[in-house]
């Protein structure tokens, strides 16, 4: 099946980008996909809910815990997966964050396709509806991102006894936060080479030294009153400093980009809207409007050298936001740079599979192009990028 017809104007030769759609499932198991060489043959695998889809053809899989279907009015226990190798025995294991308030696992690796994935507890009770497993400290190791009782939080294993539970490190004041609090980023606002933490309330820069201990430096800066995604950091405009890209409500409408600006230092934002909500789509405001847009991922779909971002409506999210039952679509925006405009263009994927809490990008079948992965309530799905790279 090809969907999704753009024709590219400009620097590159006209062209069509062409997604060929593949389903692993129509049942729900989780809303998070992550895409991985699990057994280093060569072949990029998903994981995907329990399962682990073998590339290249992704139709044999197995479990790495019992599959079991969730109901559609429920919520799963997959809501992010990373892997890594914690045990250091040169197999990669799993890492599952579950919904938002509950524990956090990891699976240890049996090194053998009938072996027994075994389970430990890594964090009890993470909170925030994105969070991250990503190196924050530039250690090669990698550190959970989320909040625990009111307060942004980081995770750390006991690397010499990997066996027990995390250290929980809080590296804000008490912000009154509550376990489904969504929104939150990753990324070097400063440009000192360390990454900082975003919210919808400001962002966390890391200090130079001792970062592992106590809080980390407050800049407070509303992007929003409710946020709903993943924050992306990248430099949108091209002009040095990175930007910030989010949904504004996890659960209703709103996509905007965040310039950075310095004032003596300052660092401050200045929001620019991508799209809106259903009455300014009415009035020709925006050329697209959906809802419950969750998750984000960059990614330089139209091969241009320029990161796009892809990002969908969470299939009945919780049955009562607005527009919950419309069609699951999934749209990727194309970023258009001309002198000092900026422009986000949307493009149709596709409107049967929208996008769950986390979402991937990456080159699938290594044909040089950036494909999508997606998993929600819908079920799972990738899409094979057809442009042909010359």
């Amino acid at each position: 099946m090809f969907i999704c017809v753009v024709t590219l104007c400009g620097s590159l030769q006209a062209q069509e980008v062409l997604f060929k759609k593949i389903t692993l499932t129509k049942k729900f198991y989780g809303e998070a996909i992550h895409l991985v060489d699990m057994n280093r043959d060569g072949e990029m695998d998903l994981i995907s809910g329990p399962y682990i889809y073998s590339g290249p053809d992704f139709t044999s899989k197995k479990t790495y815990y019992e599959a079991e279907e969730v109901d559609l009015h429920k919520y799963g226990e997959s809501y992010l997966i990373m892997t890594y190798d914690f045990n250091d025995d040169g197999h990669l294991d799993i890492f599952k964050f579950g919904r938002a308030g509950h524990q956090a696992d990891w699976y240890a690796n049996p090194g053998t396709d009938t072996g027994e994935w075994k389970q430990y507890l890594a964090l009890e009770s993470p909170g925030n509806e994105a969070r991250y497993l990503t190196d924050l400290d530039n250690d090669g190791r990698p550190e959970a991102v989320f909040m625990s009782d009111g307060s942004l939080a980081l995770g750390r294993p006991d690397w010499k006894n990997i066996e027990t539970p995390w250290s929980i490190q809080k590296i804000s004041r008490d912000m009154g936060w509550g376990k489904y609090t969504p929104g939150l980023g990753v990324g070097d606002i400063n440009g000192d080479g360390l990454n900082d933490v975003i919210t919808q309330s400001g962002w966390w820069e890391q200090p130079a030294k001792n970062s592992n201990k106590g809080q980390w430096i407050e800049h407070a800066f509303v992007f929003s009153a409710v946020i709903g995604s993943q924050m992306l950091v990248y430099d949108v405009n091209d002009d040095g400093k990175n930007d910030i890209i989010s949904s504004l409500h996890n659960h209703g409408y709103g996509l905007a980009w965040f310039e950075q600006k310095k004032s003596n230092s300052e660092i401050t934002f200045e929001k620019h809207m991508i799209i809106g909500d259903r009455n300014e789509f009415e009035q020709g405001k925006y050329p697209v409007v959906f809802s419950q847009l969750q998750t984000m991922a960059l990614g330089d779909i139209n091969g241009d050298g320029l990161m796009d971002f892809v990002t969908g409506k969470r299939h009945w999210a919780r049955g009562t936001d607005p527009e919950a039952g419309q069609d699951p679509v999934l749209y990727w925006f194309e970023l258009v740079r001309k002198g000092d405009t900026i422009k986000y263009i949307p493009h149709l994927v596709d409107n049967q599979s929208g996008a769950g809490t986390t979402m991937e990008t990456g080159d699938i079948d290594k044909d040089g192009t950036t494909d999508i992965m997606v998993t929600n309530k819908f079920g799972a799905y990738v899409f094979l990028n057809q442009l042909k790279v010359k």
